[in-house]
Formats: structure tokens, C-alpha cells, sequence
């Protein structure tokens, strides 16, 4: 399963990434909601982890920009 991170500090989203990593899911790690949107759009990704508040695009604002997108498939997504 692929998982996106979307953390603006660089130690926690390393963390975070490398233990997912070593569970063994599929990482993509991107470092603020902007980024995380392009991601987004370009493919499907099951499961969101992001960061509540970040530079651009924050976590609540990302959360409501794919909630509005007409999907079939369901993302999950867990704001910290």
C-alpha cells in the first residue's frame, strides 16, 4: 500500500518514512501540502499522514481540496 507523508520537519518525516518503510509499505514523502496536492493528482494514494499545520497548503485545507474531488476511490486520512 502506498502511504504519502506530508511533513514540513525534516527529523519527523524522515521518522516517520523510515519506520513505514521498514513495515513495509510503499513511501512517498513530501514536505508541505502543495507538494502533497501534486501527488495527489497524479496518482491514488490510499492513505494521507500529514502534518495539521504547514507552510502553503496546510493539513486541514488538504484534507478539504481532496474530500472535494470526485473520486471513486476513498482516501484515508490522518492529520497530527
Amino acid at each position: 500500500m502506498h502511504i504519502l507523508i506530508v511533513e514540513d520537519d525534516t527529523v519527523s518525516r524522515l521518522l516517520l518514512s523510515t519506520t513505514l518503510k521498514k513495515l513495509g509499505y510503499e513511501v512517498i514523502a513530501t514536505e508541505n501540502g502543495r507538494d502533497a496536492w501534486g501527488v495527489f493528482q497524479q496518482e491514488h494514494v490510499p492513505m494521507i499522514i500529514s502534518d495539521w499545520m504547514m507552510p502553503d497548503i496546510d493539513g486541514l485545507s488538504l484534507c478539504r481540496m481532496i474530500r472535494a474531488e470526485d473520486r471513486t476511490r476513498y482516501t484515508y486520512i490522518i492529520l497530527f
